[in-house]
């Protein structure tokens, strides 16, 4: 949890290879404890620091593959979703548009992050194809 507090700390602050690195190292413990839902938090947050240092192709495959294990087991993550979502974007992929409906979806479901973060909400919806609908 340290590592993990200390990337995202690190990631507000612009420091995004330091927040690389501390996600990496919360990714490994993570593995050691088995915990397969806090192992696909530790991979987000691996592949959203990798974004923000701009491999943004090694974090769409890291984020895409996290995906769909997710869907198999069932469930469905909006977060994954934006971050596949902003790397298409940023690739100028034209399925971003629908990754950032399908993100919407769950989000707007999110009550902190409605509450919190209306303005990402807002910028998720705009980029979306329900936006042009």
């Amino acid at each position: 949890s340290l590592s993990n507090n200390l990337g995202w700390t690190l990631t507000e602050r612009g420091d995004f290879q330091g927040a690389l690195e501390s996600f990496q190292i919360a990714l490994l413990a993570r593995e050691e404890q088995g915990d397969a839902r806090s192992i696909q938090i530790a991979k987000y947050a691996v592949g959203h620091a990798l974004r923000k240092l701009g491999k943004v192709s090694q974090a769409l495959e890291l984020q895409e593959t996290l995906q769909r294990e997710i869907e198999a087991s069932g469930h469905f993550d909006g977060y994954v979703l934006e971050e596949i979502a902003e790397c298409m974007h940023l690739l100028g992929d034209e399925r971003a548009a629908r990754y950032f409906s399908r993100a919407h979806a769950q989000l707007i479901q999110d009550t902190w992050l409605c509450e919190n973060e209306p303005a990402r909400l807002a910028r998720i919806l705009d980029l979306s194809d329900s936006a042009s609908a």
